[in-house]
């Protein structure tokens, strides 16, 4: 339609459709999803226009959120948003049905509901942390996540924290998780997917 659509866009939308190919509820149910390192909230963005029932939660460093907290409302219409409150003591469903979209701190994930989120999403930032952060965060998202966990990252690299290279087998995943998809990215070169 003659639209110029950014590769961002793309990439995330590409992210959604990859989630709908094994739950299609994220595209029409009302669902809670949470984001760990959103950058501007490209899934976030996709996910209100098509599904106006999802409430979306972004959890980033601040400067992140400082990003999407002035990006994201800008290119959304008609969403209520509550913007990253230090102050909050507890982050449960009355919360989230407050607001379309949400931006909270990483370190909030701690103050989250047990079993809130219906999908957590993880996109390309694993390789920015230790795997030691790494195996925490999995355990926060099993303790906070009731439904799907998504993820793509880097298939292999060198991490310069831990000072050695981290690949697929390195990965925490829970022997108690379902394993739903575990491949190579079709569309991102050297990147992996995984559904749990």
């Amino acid at each position: 339609d003659d639209k110029l659509l950014s590769v961002d866009l793309l990439f995330s939308l590409d992210n959604i459709i990859t989630i709908a190919n094994y739950s299609p509820d994220i595209l029409t149910k009302k669902v809670n999803i949470a984001d760990l390192g959103a950058g501007w909230g490209g899934n976030g963005y996709i996910i209100t226009k098509i599904n106006p029932k999802a409430s979306y939660s972004i959890f980033d460093l601040p400067e992140g959120l400082n990003v999407a907290q002035h990006y994201l409302p800008f290119v959304t219409e008609n969403k209520n948003f509550l913007c990253f409150n230090k102050k909050l003591k507890t982050i449960n469903q009355k919360v989230l049905e407050e607001n379309d979209i949400n931006f909270f701190g990483s370190q909030q994930l701690e103050i989250v509901e047990n079993k809130l989120f219906n999908y957590f999403i993880n996109v390309q930032s694993f390789q920015e942390m230790t795997s030691k952060q790494i195996k925490e965060y999995f355990k926060l998202i099993d303790k906070k996540t009731n439904g799907y966990f998504y993820t793509k990252n880097y298939f292999n690299w060198f991490n310069p924290l831990d000072k050695m290279h981290i690949g697929l087998s390195n990965y925490p995943w829970m022997s108690k998780w379902k394993k739903v998809l575990l491949d190579k990215s079709q569309n991102f070169q050297n990147h992996f997917v995984a559904i749990f």
